[in-house]
């Protein structure tokens, strides 16, 4: 286990009157491995005395029939106004965001050593309905892909990705595609990725100022 604190002093003078904040963010850590390949961390942070956030995360893998899993629960117990710039670098982007908790499965399966099955979920729950606005939102997101590895050449792989976003009461499908080739050289590793992909709701911190919705999107 470990116990961190921070503490954060920001002098704020970018078109608002000279104010300076301060932030005390203590974290509580704890984590434990079950052999062979279980592990499971929790963490419990407080802001200036109050409690801030938890998360928990569980990571497995079964050996014998190749499959490997995550869950993630994250809950965020306060409203977040603006703090720090070390604790709300995009705050004057995107405004406050109220409390929510989230759950993230992941689940991959191999099959012979060059092809793999992703199945996932991930919900965000507003903890009051009634905080629903254009950065806070209610939505699920359910996604499939395979991915075939050394793809007609050595670290060149190819993904096919299904989705579904509901949100507000409809749901909306995706298709996405990618090839990714990992590069290695002394020891160190690097990838380069082209491709496109779809999100019901994606952050825009230079153009726009909240949330674009219904984008898709290339790299």
């Amino acid at each position: 286990m470990s116990v961190d604190y921070l503490l954060v002093q920001d002098a704020v003078s970018l078109f608002t009157p000279d104010t300076t904040l301060y932030d005390r963010l203590v974290s509580f850590k704890v984590w434990q491995r079950f052999e062979p390949y279980t592990r499971i961390t929790a963490k419990y942070r407080l802001l200036d005395g109050d409690p801030r956030d938890l998360s928990v995360k569980l990571v497995t893998a079964t050996q014998a029939a190749d499959i490997e899993a995550s869950l993630n629960y994250f809950r965020q117990f306060r409203t977040q106004y603006e703090l720090s710039n070390e604790l709300s670098v995009f705050y004057d982007v995107v405004g406050q965001s109220d409390p929510y908790q989230s759950f993230d499965i992941k689940v991959r399966k191999f099959f012979a050593e060059r092809v793999a099955l992703d199945l996932g979920y991930y919900t965000r729950e507003l903890l009051d309905s009634t905080d629903e606005g254009p950065f806070n939102k209610d939505y699920h997101r359910t996604f499939i892909d395979v991915e075939v590895m050394d793809l007609f050449l050595n670290n060149l792989s190819g993904t096919v990705l299904a989705e579904q976003w509901e949100s507000q009461g409809r749901s909306y499908d995706a298709l996405g595609a990618d090839l990714s080739y990992k590069i290695k050289r002394n020891k160190k590793e690097a990838k380069i990725s082209i491709g496109t992909n779809y999100s019901l709701y994606k952050y825009d911190y230079y153009i726009e100022q909240g949330v674009r919705s219904r984008c898709a999107h290339g790299t």
